[in-house]
């Protein structure tokens, strides 16, 4: 066998025994979506290996726009969401994709219990924005596909939508920021 061939054996083994020997990634963080990372193929693509548990309304809560997915606290009701499984990897990739760093999204912990009665940490993201904005067509599109992957009524989020539109208040930053996008409107 010519040397480089034998380097490169060599080299190809030396892949395999560090894949083989490296730890699977621990999927230790519960992460609660209310919004486009609902939609299975968009979480897979940011967070390959994401784990779906399943669908969980958060209490006291409602669904609103600023252009993007917000919650906000309400004595009564709930916001439809899904829960999910990923790794400390996948929460720094998301932290980045919500934009934590520019105060877009900032990243709140709430306690869940579990069906078992034990209590456990569960991320979510917040948005930083006031003002009242629909969400463009193809946001909308996404979150659609996300409550039908988790099996979540639809009346909720049009009726959200529909809310966004009779609000409508949007700030400087989301006039800009949405200028000359198409926004969705149910029956247009």
């Amino acid at each position: 066998m010519p040397k480089t061939m034998k380097y490169y054996a060599k080299r190809k083994a030396a892949a395999a025994y560090v894949r083989a020997t490296r730890p699977m990634p621990s999927f230790d963080v519960l992460y609660w979506a209310y919004g486009s990372n609902l939609c299975i193929e968009q979480m897979q693509d940011r967070c390959p290996g994401a784990v779906q548990v399943g669908a969980l309304n958060l209490q006291n809560s409602a669904l609103v726009f600023r252009g993007f997915a917000d919650i906000v606290g309400r004595r009564e009701g709930y916001t439809p969401g899904g829960l999910w499984r990923i790794t400390r990897e996948h929460e720094k990739t998301l932290d980045r994709r919500e934009g934590v760093r520019s105060g877009c999204y900032k990243k709140v912990y709430i306690t869940l219990t579990m069906e078992d009665g034990t209590p456990q940490k569960c991320l979510l993201y917040q948005h930083c924005f006031r003002g009242i904005m629909p969400p463009s067509a193809a946001y909308a599109a996404t979150m659609i596909r996300g409550y039908r992957d988790f099996g979540l009524p639809l009346e909720y989020l049009e009726a959200a939508i529909d809310r966004a539109w009779e609000q409508k208040q949007p700030t400087p930053y989301q006039r800009r920021r949405f200028k000359g996008e198409q926004l969705f409107r149910r029956g247009a």
